[in-house]
């Protein structure tokens, strides 16, 4: 079942550690939708467990998902599962002071950030790839193609020539 909010109801936590495991939508995170390598499609799935803690609240556990990426460097489609170890102590009282709503506080914004916080800055499909794509030519060659132009190796060829003192 995939919710819209992860919730947790104080009342009960009162009584007992509660164990909150589910399938967030991503809609409901409201990520921005502007990057065009990095998308998150899929249902994000948590494994959390909430205690009282005094005037805290600690949950800790784990957030998995996909992302959907485009490498920089080749232009190659690809998909980067990620697991997040999740660990919050929020505050009942003072300041710092978490919003209580129907005797719930609401975990999605914190989930929401450790998710942004997780979003490679330049998703590589490997840490090795040093693939450029190749520039199309006057026959329309397609992109993400990995060969070096011939062109390009006489540039650098002719560059190596040149004596700097």
């Amino acid at each position: 079942m995939i919710v819209t909010s992860v919730r947790v109801n104080l009342k009960k936590l009162e009584k007992e550690d509660l164990l909150l495991e589910g399938n967030l939508a991503p809609k409901e995170l409201d990520l921005p939708q502007d990057d065009e390598c990095i998308q998150l499609q899929e249902p994000v799935q948590y494994s959390l467990q909430a205690s009282l803690q005094e005037s805290f609240v600690l949950v800790r556990g784990t957030i998995q998902f996909v992302l959907n990426c485009e490498c920089v460097r080749c232009l190659n489609y690809f998909r980067k599962p990620v697991k997040l170890d999740f660990d919050e102590l929020l505050a009942l009282e003072g300041e710092e002071k978490i919003e209580i709503k129907d005797d719930s506080i609401d975990l999605t914004h914190h989930i929401r950030e450790d998710i942004l916080l997780a979003y490679p800055q330049h998703p590589l499909c490997d840490e090795e790839c040093d693939r450029l794509p190749q520039m199309p030519s006057r026959k329309g060659s397609k992109r993400g193609a990995c060969a070096e132009s011939k062109n390009s190796s006489a540039a650098w060829a002719e560059l190596d020539k040149l004596k700097l003192d």
